[in-house]
């Protein structure tokens, strides 16, 4: 069985139960041995956030065992046409920091 950690950035709710699926998958299993051991916080627009979250991974996650699986559920969707973004394409500029970082 793999240990999984859950990424996400605004809806906690939802990597909740994504945590929740995949350990009642895995224990439904033959053997039984999977579990999501958790969910956390980070925003991939910001490089420094990404650093803060895989030293907190590293520092703090399994006491030693290896991470088996991170599931960054990262995408950012502006719907808007380009004439309507700022000038500086703020929006743009979120949307691939999102895309490229996670």
């Amino acid at each position: 069985g793999a240990s999984v950690l859950v990424h996400y950035n605004s809806r906690h709710e939802g990597a909740k139960q994504t945590c929740a699926a995949i350990t009642k998958q895995a224990q439904s299993a033959e053997g039984g041995k999977g579990l999501c051991e958790g969910i956390i916080q980070c925003d991939f627009r910001s490089p420094k956030a990404i650093d803060k979250m895989m030293g907190y991974i590293g520092e703090n996650c399994w006491e030693g065992q290896p991470l088996d699986i991170l599931v960054n559920n990262a995408g950012l969707i502006t719907k808007m046409a380009s004439d309507d973004d700022d000038e500086d394409l703020s929006a743009w500029h979120d949307t691939m920091a999102v895309n490229l970082h996670a």
